[in-house]
């Protein structure tokens, strides 16, 4: 074997936290020789220090990494790295991949004083609310949860951070100028200030917020911490360093504006009577919940909200209550300290079926009510947006009506800045049933029968039960009041009165470029540096500019976007590997054959383009695997990798297999002429309840995330946290049974793992993650 060498020398000041701070430097400098059929690498370090060897192609790829580690340390460094700051490597000609390195001549890189340091962040865009590139559906959906105005002029945004509804808290100026993030809580903190999250304690003093729940991680154990169909909502609230914040089961939180919190629990929203969700009664609340504070600053109006009775696991509508407390078309009056309900309004006629309500001027099931946005001014007006009669009705302190003005579909409405004007949203449309969302003005509330200003602002087909409404409020900007609409699909836009038009002075979708907000599975290509994410649905993004770093959509063709819930790369054969899908909404999609199977596409280009296997032109390797609702949470699975022979392997259920929530480590193999590839269950894996995270080495070592017990070393800070103890994986590794040389990783099955690591690994249904 011949492979002519030539050294090459870095060496990079040490910058990391060791008691000498003298200079790295070589005591003996880098040298190669030939020994042999071996390539002798030696040199010596000057002090304690990180090393790394490796073997570099005549174009500056890495073909072999050959060593890495602490020398001098307390600990010895991983092999072939051997304890002292002296040391003699042989490199055998080969790859990391094991065979015969190509492309020559090959340098010796040899680097001392290694460190890490941050570059940059991707991501984290303050106006990302919403994302019209990735996919939502009922399972899987945006929200705003509201605006509210302090006294000072800026304004509280609550919405979703993506879509499978983690929440964010945001700060603004009048004029939209993010100022600061209040939820997730920032770091840096006080801890007494910050205890009421529910924190787990770590060895230096330092906290992590707990986790409140396995199926939607959230960190926090507060009102805050909601599952998938439940959002937050800003509440009216006293202080202008306070914000009370409606969360789980309509429970409130109260949370200071510096995103500190004390007592975060402040009790139900409503304490007398009870909220509906008696068992005994089989209701539960349904609408979308609306409020306003009075002008005696000591209650509140709420509106929209109503029971009904309970059809389905998703907790579909049946039937509206007629008969209860909290039945629908109704108004109420609360006293925000004792958070005792009063009727204060009724329109005393109740739609009761679903189908009814969808006829009538309601406009549908999901999402919409009878009654739905309040407002109140200080001569004691109170203005209702009354949907059933297709009118918004004003009514004073006796609740007796004083003026209807007449309009369809009424949403929210707020006064405006001028004595008389009203801005009113009107919003109809769900789940397949189009509609739309649009902003009006009446001048004069008590002469005016239709508006001086209607502005359309999006389409709207897709409404989900409660998640959905629209907010207003008006701000006082630098250049005068601002009309701010939030909305799902908006997210957030700010409009100017001009008198006979609306001036658009923001809008939060295009100042922020992030498009990619669910986050769920990456990998980077470690060859070109490109970074690909999976959004947990549908969508793949990749980065490939980390000059101008954005997440694009990947493409596997013009007008044809990559439909896939998860990947894997394979560098080695510059191939990218995808759970196909075949439904992707209002885009192009693979044929219908392909769908849930694994496809393989080329890894490089502007377009993704469809990789097809020896001469059978399909690009479809495996039969279908069924991704069930534990291994895969909303279509999402945390399970596949493929081998550097090109064998595949995924945690899922055979296909054919029905209601089997276990995971199953399936391997596919086979020659690219007879395909799709049949599935070969790992019997020795034992299908456990919980595991994810699917990776290959570059020798063929298989390594998968499984929760086995309670793993050995948890730490004690953690000690207590049930879900932390209880959903920690450890890893396992399973050796081949095979080679690479052979061409068959697996030709019998290992009769169990080689090695379990005992790593933080954590599980949920939503996230897999590396602590």
């Amino acid at each position: 074997m011949r492979y002519p060498v030539v050294l090459l020398l870095a060496a990079l000041a040490a910058q990391s936290a060791i008691a000498d701070d003298s200079p790295v430097r070589f005591a003996a400098p880098p040298s190669a020789r030939r020994v042999g059929s071996t390539v002798e690498i030696s040199f010596a370090a000057s002090r304690q220090t990180d090393m790394e060897v490796a073997i570099l192609d005549a174009k500056g790829r890495i073909v072999r990494h050959l060593a890495a580690g602490m020398l001098g340390g307390k600990n010895p460094p991983p092999p072939p790295l051997k304890p002292g700051l002296n040391q003699i490597l042989a490199w055998d000609g080969r790859d990391d991949f094991g065979v015969a390195a190509e492309g020559g001549p090959f340098h010796v890189r040899v680097r001392a004083g290694m460190g890490v340091k941050l570059d940059r962040i991707v991501g984290g865009d303050p106006y990302a609310f919403f994302s019209r590139d990735t996919y939502h559906g009922n399972h899987a959906f945006w929200y705003m949860g509201g605006l509210e105005l302090k006294r000072d002029g800026t304004v509280y945004v609550v919405g979703s951070q993506n879509q499978f509804g983690m929440h964010t808290i945001r700060h603004y100026d009048a004029d939209g100028h993010y100022l600061n993030t209040v939820f997730p809580p920032p770091a840096g903190r006080p801890v007494e200030k910050m205890k009421g999250w529910g924190l787990d304690f770590n060895a230096d003093g330092s906290y992590t917020p707990k986790y409140g729940r396995l199926e939607s991680p959230f960190m926090s154990t507060t009102p805050l911490c909601t599952d998938r169909l439940e959002m937050l909502r800003l509440m009216p609230s006293q202080g202008d360093d306070k914000l009370l914040v409606l969360g789980r089961d309509y429970s409130l939180a109260m949370v200071n504006t510096d995103g500190t919190i004390e007592s975060p629990q402040v009790g139900p929203l409503v304490m007398k009577p009870a909220w509906p969700g008696s068992k005994a009664k089989g209701l539960r609340p349904y609408g979308p919940l609306f409020t306003c504070p009075a002008p005696d600053g000591k209650t509140f109006y709420l509106s929209g909200v109503f029971a009904g009775k309970n059809e389905g696991t998703h907790g579909t509508l049946a039937a509206a209550a007629d008969n209860d407390f909290w039945q629908d078309g109704q108004v109420w009056k609360v006293d925000a300290a004792s958070r005792e309900a009063k009727p204060f309004f009724s329109l005393n006629k109740v739609i009761g079926s679903p189908g009814d309500r969808a006829k009538s001027p309601i406009g549908g099931t999901d999402s919409y009510s009878e009654l739905h946005g309040v407002a109140a001014d200080d001569e004691g007006h109170v203005f209702v947006c009354d949907r059933l009669n297709k009118r918004i009705v004003v009514l004073n302190q006796e609740a007796e009506i004083v003026r209807q003005i007449p309009l369809l579909y009424p949403d929210e409405i707020v006064l405006g800045p001028e004595k008389g004007v009203l801005y009113v949203t009107t919003r109809v449309g769900q789940q397949g049933v189009k509609g739309d969302l649009r902003l009006l003005k009446f001048a004069d509330w008590r002469k005016d029968t239709k508006p001086a200003i209607e502005l359309k602002l999006a389409d709207n087909n897709q409404c989900y039960e409660k998640l959905n409404r629209s907010y207003l409020l008006v701000a006082q900007g630098k250049a005068g009041p601002n009309i701010w609409v939030a909305y799902k699909d908006l997210p957030v836009r700010i409009y100017r009165d001009k008198g006979g038009s609306f001036e658009l002075v923001k809008d939060f979708y295009e100042a922020g470029p992030q498009r990619c907000l669910g986050l769920y599975h990456m990998m980077a290509d470690p060859e070109t540096e490109n970074v690909f994410v999976s959004d947990g649905f549908f969508g793949i993004f990749r980065l490939n500019d980390w000059n101008r770093p954005a997440l694009t959509r990947c493409f596997a063709a013009k007008d044809w976007p990559l439909c896939a819930s998860s990947f894997s790369i394979d560098p080695r054969n510059r191939h990218l590997y995808v759970r196909l899908r075949g439904e992707n909404l209002n885009v192009q999609s693979p044929p219908r054959g392909q769908d849930q199977g694994i496809g393989r596409y080329k890894l490089d280009g502007d377009y993704l383009a469809p990789a097809p296997f020896g001469k059978s032109g399909s690009n479809v390797l495996t039969e279908a695997v069924i991704w069930n609702w534990v291994i895969s949470y909303g279509n999402m699975d945390y399970g596949m990798g493929v081998a550097p022979n090109g064998q595949f392997a995924a945690l899922g259920a055979p296909a054919g297999t029905r209601n089997d929530y276990s995971a199953h480590l399936l391997l596919f193999k086979g020659d690219y002429e007879h395909l799709p590839w049949k599935a070969t269950e790992f019997t020795s894996f034992g299908a456990p309840k919980l595991a994810g995270g699917v990776r290959f080495d570059h020798q063929g070592n298989l390594y998968l995330g499984v929760y086995d017990g309670k793993p050995n070393n948890i730490p004690a800070g953690f000690a207590e946290d049930r879900l932390f103890a209880d959903n920690i994986l450890r890893i396992h590794k399973y050796a081949p049974t095979g080679s690479l040389a052979q061409g068959d990783l697996f030709p019998t099955q290992p009769k169990g793992p080689a090695r379990v690591y005992d790593v933080h690994l954590r599980y949920n249904r939503k996230l897999l993650m590396r602590e």
